[in-house]
């Protein structure tokens, strides 16, 4: 084999390689993007992704003068609010009580090991299935597994 074919396998094995590597650091880039979601008014059953994931950022905000719930669910598929069993809930405190978004540390992360739904329900049981208004944000920064 002369020098220049061996040149043209290297260099196109590097090619190759840039390629993959690029490629898969997008999709990393895809995975971990963050999300705004903003509450309509029904329970907002949600499916943020669909895989084993881990939960990196989240900030909740409430411009209503309501207290809202946001209630996360470890699922494949979007949940169903006041049946599927929440494995995390944390209050969307009302503005007119003074209520700041709330930010959780989660520099750990959170892990789902199956996917991560969740709902916005205005009572604070696990099988409440009351509708939330439009009002309540909900950014979060998810890396799947």
């Amino acid at each position: 084999m002369t020098i220049a074919r061996r040149r043209t396998r290297v260099r196109r094995m590097w090619r190759c390689a840039l390629a993959l590597l690029l490629a898969s650091s997008v999709s990393a880039l895809a995975q971990s993007a963050p999300k705004h979601y903003l509450s309509t008014a029904s329970n907002n059953s949600t499916l943020i992704i669909a895989r084993p994931s881990l939960l990196k950022m989240l900030s909740i905000s409430n411009t209503t003068a309501t207290l809202y719930y946001v209630k996360f669910y470890n699922k494949v598929t979007a949940p169903t609010c006041g049946t599927d069993v929440p494995v995390l809930t944390l209050p969307a405190p009302a503005s007119a009580a003074g209520g700041a978004p709330v930010s959780p540390n989660l520099s750990d992360g959170l892990l789902f090991p199956l996917g991560i739904g969740f709902c916005i329900t205005a009572g604070l049981a696990d099988n409440d299935n009351t509708s939330a208004a439009t009002g309540v944000a909900l950014d979060v920064g998810v890396t799947a597994r």
